[in-house]
Protein backbone atom coordinates (compact mmCIF):
# COMPACT_ATOMS: atom_id res chain seq x y z
CA UNK A 1 0.00 0.00 0.00
CA UNK A 2 1.41 3.50 -1.47
CA UNK A 3 0.13 6.36 0.55
CA UNK A 4 0.97 10.08 -0.82
CA UNK A 5 1.22 12.57 2.10
CA UNK A 6 -0.42 16.13 1.71
CA UNK A 7 3.07 17.83 2.10
CA UNK A 8 6.80 16.03 3.33
CA UNK A 9 6.96 14.99 6.64
CA UNK A 10 10.47 13.37 8.89
CA UNK A 11 8.69 10.21 10.11
CA UNK A 12 8.58 9.79 13.64
CA UNK A 13 5.98 6.62 13.63
CA UNK A 14 3.04 4.27 12.33
CA UNK A 15 0.42 3.20 13.95
CA UNK A 16 -1.49 0.13 12.72
CA UNK A 17 -5.16 -1.44 13.52
CA UNK A 18 -6.64 -4.31 13.08
CA UNK A 19 -10.20 -5.67 14.46
CA UNK A 20 -10.31 -6.82 18.30
CA UNK A 21 -9.90 -10.19 19.44
CA UNK A 22 -12.90 -9.65 21.89
CA UNK A 23 -15.27 -9.10 18.80
CA UNK A 24 -13.43 -11.08 16.44
CA UNK A 25 -14.46 -14.87 15.19
CA UNK A 26 -10.92 -15.41 13.94
CA UNK A 27 -7.37 -13.50 13.66
CA UNK A 28 -5.87 -15.36 11.32
CA UNK A 29 -5.95 -12.72 8.61
CA UNK A 30 -4.27 -9.67 11.21
CA UNK A 31 -1.26 -8.41 9.83
CA UNK A 32 1.99 -10.13 11.11
CA UNK A 33 5.31 -8.89 10.17
CA UNK A 34 6.03 -5.75 7.96
CA UNK A 35 8.08 -3.08 6.51
CA UNK A 36 7.77 0.69 6.41
CA UNK A 37 9.37 2.68 3.34
CA UNK A 38 9.38 6.29 2.59
CA UNK A 39 10.64 8.83 -0.65
CA UNK A 40 10.12 11.54 -1.96
CA UNK A 41 9.40 12.69 -6.36
CA UNK A 42 12.35 11.13 -7.88
CA UNK A 43 13.90 10.14 -4.85
CA UNK A 44 15.00 6.13 -3.96
CA UNK A 45 12.46 4.37 -1.71
CA UNK A 46 14.17 3.88 2.04
CA UNK A 47 13.70 1.21 4.32
CA UNK A 48 12.32 2.85 7.54
CA UNK A 49 11.96 0.12 9.62
CA UNK A 50 10.89 -3.38 10.15
CA UNK A 51 8.03 -4.47 12.50
CA UNK A 52 5.21 -7.28 14.39
CA UNK A 53 2.25 -6.59 15.03
CA UNK A 54 1.16 -8.68 18.31
CA UNK A 55 -1.94 -10.16 18.40
CA UNK A 56 -1.79 -10.29 21.91
CA UNK A 57 -1.39 -6.86 21.94
CA UNK A 58 -4.02 -3.81 21.54
CA UNK A 59 -6.03 -3.52 18.55
CA UNK A 60 -4.56 -0.16 17.77
CA UNK A 61 -0.46 -0.75 17.82
CA UNK A 62 2.03 2.32 17.49
CA UNK A 63 5.89 1.54 16.27
CA UNK A 64 8.24 3.69 16.56
CA UNK A 65 11.15 4.37 14.02
CA UNK A 66 14.55 4.00 15.19
CA UNK A 67 15.37 7.30 14.07
CA UNK A 68 13.83 10.19 12.20
CA UNK A 69 13.68 9.49 8.51
CA UNK A 70 15.20 12.18 5.85
CA UNK A 71 11.79 14.30 4.26
CA UNK A 72 9.30 11.99 2.23
CA UNK A 73 6.47 12.52 1.01
CA UNK A 74 5.84 8.83 -0.26
CA UNK A 75 5.01 6.02 2.78
CA UNK A 76 4.95 2.39 1.69
CA UNK A 77 3.98 -0.14 4.50
CA UNK A 78 4.72 -3.53 2.99
CA UNK A 79 2.82 -6.60 4.67
CA UNK A 80 5.08 -9.80 4.22
CA UNK A 81 2.87 -12.06 6.95
CA UNK A 82 -0.26 -12.24 8.73
CA UNK A 83 -1.12 -14.53 11.40
CA UNK A 84 -2.69 -17.91 9.35
CA UNK A 85 -4.98 -16.96 7.09
CA UNK A 86 -3.78 -18.29 3.45
CA UNK A 87 -5.61 -15.89 0.86
CA UNK A 88 -5.26 -12.29 2.30
CA UNK A 89 -4.78 -9.88 5.23
CA UNK A 90 -6.99 -7.45 7.11
CA UNK A 91 -5.88 -3.88 7.93
CA UNK A 92 -8.41 -1.65 9.46
CA UNK A 93 -6.10 1.55 9.66
CA UNK A 94 -2.95 2.58 9.25
CA UNK A 95 -1.88 6.13 11.01
CA UNK A 96 1.46 8.05 9.89
CA UNK A 97 3.30 10.58 12.56
CA UNK A 98 5.38 12.60 11.74
CA UNK A 99 6.85 16.54 11.50
CA UNK A 100 6.78 18.60 8.64
CA UNK A 101 9.70 19.93 7.06
CA UNK A 102 10.51 23.25 6.23
CA UNK A 103 9.29 24.50 3.01
CA UNK A 104 11.81 26.15 0.90
CA UNK A 105 11.30 28.84 -1.66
Amino acid sequence: MDIRLHSEISLDSVTLEHISKSISFTQESAPKEFEVFGWNDGAQMTKLGQFTYDIDGAPLQTFEMAFGSEPIRFVRLQVTSNHGHPDYTVLYRLRVHGSPTAVTA
